[in-house]
Parts: structure tokens; sequence; C-alpha cells
């Protein structure tokens, strides 16, 4: 979906008979944000900055008529126009005072959701506040705490790459391969220590490219299945325990694997160096 429409929440006080009074005032605008073009997070910003200073001009427009004014269907099982909402406020303070009065903030808690998701952040000397309120028949616990994991874990790639496409970024955090040194202290043979990783971490980096930094060229589970293919051919043609194979090869992914293989066909691993004359 590239066409959205989130819903916000403002004061709507912007008259001065309005501001000294005790009540509820606050209405919904329904903000439009277009992903057809494949945005950056910066060039989204700027767009959606227009957005709001064009919603801010029409803030005293009921929510109500407009749903009316555009004639969407309404129903009970959702709210017309938008289901999502997104507030940003700052925090009221925990501390009160009053002359002669001990005063204590209550937290209202529990409150029926009135969208079917609403992301509020509230914002105090301590950092920031996420609070996520959702429809139980719609969500489980489990959905939204996905949901906020994914979040989080978009704020950090917009923040460390803010003129990438949106749709690219990561949702998930990759795990990190395992320290080099997890893998020499293990008790068990190379071998199966290698099938160790490909069963426990399939997809993360097992050995390197070097001639492109940081690119993997096998997986633990790509390896693994290599050198399982590998060896048993060289088992079919004859390579056992004190069987010698010579491998001429540049130093490289491809090399480890013949070293890897060999072994796991029982025999002997014999490099010889390209640079030999022949």
């Amino acid at each position: 979906q590239d066409d959205l429409v989130v819903g916000t929440h403002i004061a709507n006080r912007t008259r001065a008979e309005t501001e000294p009074l005790i009540g509820f005032f606050v209405n919904t605008l329904a903000l439009r944000a277009d992903f057809s073009d494949q945005p950056s997070f910066r060039h989204l910003l700027a767009r959606l900055k227009t957005v709001v200073e064009t919603a801010y001009e029409y803030q005293d427009l009921p929510y109500e008529m407009l749903v009316e004014e555009l004639r969407l269907q309404r129903t009970s099982a959702y709210s017309p126009l938008c289901q999502v909402t997104f507030a940003m406020q700052t925090a009221l303070s925990a501390h009160l005072d009053l002359p002669g009065q001990q005063v204590e903030v209550l937290r209202r808690e529990g409150a029926a959701a009135r969208f079917d998701l609403t992301l509020g952040i509230s914002e105090s000397p301590a950092g920031l506040e996420i609070a996520w309120r959702y429809n139980t028949d719609l969500f489980a616990q489990e959905t939204i705490q996905t949901l906020a994991d994914q979040f989080g874990c978009l704020l950090e790639q917009i923040v460390q790459h803010p003129t990438t496409p949106i749709a690219r970024l990561a949702l998930t955090r990759t795990p990190p391969p395992p320290p080099p040194q997890e893998l020499a202290a293990a008790p068990a043979p190379i071998l199966a220590a290698i099938q160790h990783w490909a069963e426990q971490q399939p997809a993360a980096p097992a050995v390197l490219d070097g001639l492109t930094e940081g690119t993997a060229a096998y997986s633990w589970s790509e390896l693994a299945t290599s050198i399982a293919t590998i060896g048993a051919g060289l088992a079919q043609l004859g390579v056992g325990p004190e069987v010698r194979v010579a491998v001429c090869l540049e130093r490289g992914p491809g090399a480890v694997v013949a070293a890897l293989a060999i072994w796991e066909a029982g025999g002997t691993y014999v490099p010889i160096d390209p640079e030999f004359p022949p």
C-alpha cells in the first residue's frame, strides 16, 4: 500500500475565547502520505511538512463534517477515512504543587481504542515514551510487540540512512555473526562446528569474500551444503583416509571449501601455490 491516510489530533484552541475554557475541543486531522515514488525519509519528511502545514490551515473543520463531505460509507466496524492515528505531545509533569494541597497525577489506563491502532509519543526530559493503543479484536499482543520492534528498527535505519528509499530499509535486525573465538573454542571438530552453526544461524556469514570487503561468499548453510556435496563426490572418486588430494587454487573462499570438503571425505589436503612453476 503506497497511499496512506493517518489521523492526528490537534488541540483546536486557536481562538482566544476558548483558551481559558475547561473542555475537550480536540479535532482529528487526516494526513495523506504518498509512497508511490519510493521516497527516502528525508524526501518524505519534507513532503509531509507541507501536508501538515496545509492541514493546520483547515483545523477548524470538524473531522465528522469532513467525513460527511467525502460521503464515506460509515460502519460500526471501523473508523471512516483513517483507521490509524499518531499523536506526539509533551508529557505532563508528574509533580503539581498547590498551596496547602497534596496532588498526585493519576494515569488513565485501559480506555477503549477509538481507532484500530493509535501510536502515542510523549516527550519528557527523560526521553520519549511510546504507547500503543489498539483494538484487541484485530490485533494480538504479540503482533503489537512485533510492530513495536519493527518501528524501533525503522527509526534506527532512517537515522543511519536518511537518503535511502524507505521501502529498502530493513524492519528486522540481522543477528550478528558468531564471534571467531566462539567457534575456535568449540571442543567439537571443525566440521561438526560448521554443521552446528549451519543449524543455529543458517543465514549468518561464514566465509567472507576478501575481494569485496564485508561481503559474505558463503553463509553457514551454504558452506555446510557445499562441503557435503563436494565431499560426497570426492568419496565416490576414492578419496578417503591417507589419500592425499592436491589443490592448486588462489587464496579465497573456494580454497576454504576445497580443504573442508577433502577433510569431509577423509582425505589429506595438500595445497599447491599457483605461483609455483609448472
